[in-house]
């Protein structure tokens, strides 16, 4: 999750907090079984999970880490473009909640 849709969640939630506070006839409690609040509350403490997977090595990390998946790719994907090495000539992928990264540019513009 972005970090704008993370921060815009955590508001919302916020705002539905103070809404039950001011309004006598409204408690938080009227919309603890609410789905869209339930749903936002799962988005905001959701962990992502990053993957690296190199081609005839396999996978190489898996966690939640985003600085460590980053330095990974770029190792790997740096090794990959070498004429020597275990990883030299495989290609390195970059999965980010189960779902590929198509390239080096999009790594960079996800992870930062």
């Amino acid at each position: 999750m972005s970090n704008e849709i993370k921060t815009a969640a955590e508001n919302l939630i916020k705002e539905i907090d103070h809404l039950a506070r001011c309004q006598r006839n409204i408690s938080m409690e009227s919309f603890k079984d609410s789905h869209v609040v339930s749903s936002l509350r799962n988005a905001v403490n959701r962990k992502i999970n990053y993957q690296v997977i190199v081609g005839n090595i396999g996978n190489v990390y898996d966690g939640e880490d985003k600085a460590e998946a980053l330095e990974n790719f770029r190792e790997y994907y740096a090794q990959s473009k070498e004429k020597y090495g275990r990883a030299a000539g495989e290609p390195v992928f970059l999965m980010v909640d189960g779902e590929p990264i198509d390239s080096v540019d999009q790594v960079n513009v996800i992870l930062g």
